[in-house]
C-alpha cells in the first residue's frame, strides 16, 4: 500500500458511522488479494456525506457491487469484459468509482470520455485522499473567521494536494478527475 493508514485514522477523520469494512470472506468472494483484503477488513473505506463522497462497501458480499460489462456497454461506456470483475466502491457527486480487485487500481467512470480512467494507484491512496478532503473541509470552517482565511485555506489545501501527488500523482493528473473539482472548491472555501 502506498499510504499507511489505520481504522482509527478513518474514524478520527469521518466518524465511526461513516467507515465501512468488509469480512475476509466477502473480500475473497469479490476477488480481492493480499494487502487489499487486509485493508478492507481492518482499515475500511470512508464516506463523507457533506462532500457528497458516497462510498460504502460491506460488510457482506453483494453482487450489486460488481460492475456489469453488458450494462456499461448499453449505457455507451467503452469497456473490456474484464470490467465485470471490478467492484463498485461508490460515487462522487457525478461519477462512479470502482476498483479492480486483481491489481488494486481504482477507476473513475466520468461521463464525457465514456471510458473509465485510472484515479488511484491503490486503495490506500483513494482512502487517504478521501480523509484528506474531510479534514480539509473541517479546516475550511476553522479558518473561515481568520482575516486571511482564503490565503490560509488555499495554502493548506495546496499542501495536502502536493503531499498526495508526491506519492500518487493519479488523483489530480487527469483534469476530469473529480478530485480536482473537490479540492478546487476546498481551496476556494466553498465548504466554509
Amino acid at each position: 500500500m502506498l499510504f499507511r493508514l489505520s481504522h482509527d485514522d478513518l474514524v478520527q477523520a469521518v466518524g465511526d458511522a461513516h467507515v465501512y469494512r468488509i469480512t475476509a470472506e466477502a473480500a475473497q468472494r469479490y476477488g480481492f488479494r493480499d494487502e487489499v483484503v487486509d485493508f478492507l477488513v481492518n482499515v475500511g473505506v470512508p464516506a463523507v456525506p457533506d462532500l457528497e463522497l458516497l462510498f460504502k462497501i460491506g460488510p457482506d458480499f453483494d453482487a450489486e457491487h460488481l460492475c456489469s460489462y453488458e450494462q456499461l456497454l448499453q449505457l455507451g461506456w467503452q469497456v473490456s469484459p474484464d470490467v465485470s470483475r471490478w467492484v463498485k466502491l461508490g460515487y462522487f457527486p457525478i461519477s462512479m468509482v470502482a476498483i479492480d480487485p486483481v491489481d488494486g487500481v481504482v477507476y473513475q467512470f466520468a461521463e464525457g470520455s465514456m471510458r473509465p480512467s485510472m484515479l488511484h494507484a491503490d486503495l490506500s491512496s483513494f482512502v487517504k485522499t478521501i480523509i484528506s478532503a474531510a479534514v480539509a473541509e473541517g479546516k475550511c470552517s476553522e479558518l473561515s473567521d481568520e482575516e486571511d482565511a482564503e490565503v490560509l485555506l488555499n495554502e493548506y489545501v495546496s499542501a495536502v494536494r502536493v503531499s498526495i501527488q508526491n506519492i500518487d500523482p493519479l488523483p489530480f493528473e487527469n483534469p476530469h478527475n473529480e478530485w480536482n473539482e473537490i479540492f478546487g472548491n476546498l481551496e476556494a472555501g466553498i465548504y466554509a
